[in-house]
């Protein structure tokens, strides 16, 4: 079973929770924060396991500048502009 999780990586995105839950909503996605508000990605991804989740799709979100982790050699975002999200699959 794959579940999606669209993860705000900032401090911004915890400021536009609201437009996050609505936009998590509408992919059929559950909403999680790398830091600073709640619900915390490892709460979202053990609830998701204990579902029996063995896929996640991860729909990354950033308002500002993108966070080292999602950005490419030369420094630029993996994919599209700075509202553009990378998506990656774990198995």
């Amino acid at each position: 079973m794959t579940g999606r999780v669209l993860v705000g990586m900032s401090i911004r995105e915890v400021n536009a929770i609201r437009e996050l839950e609505a936009a998590a909503a509408g992919a059929d996605a559950r909403l999680a924060f790398l830091q600073n508000a709640e619900p915390a990605l490892s709460t979202v991804l053990t609830e998701l396991a204990d579902r029996g989740v063995t896929r996640i799709e991860w729909l990354g979100v950033c308002f500002g500048r993108w966070p080292p982790a999602c950005r490419g050699c030369d420094g630029s975002p993996r994919t599209g502009g700075a509202s553009a999200a990378p998506r990656h699959r774990m198995s």
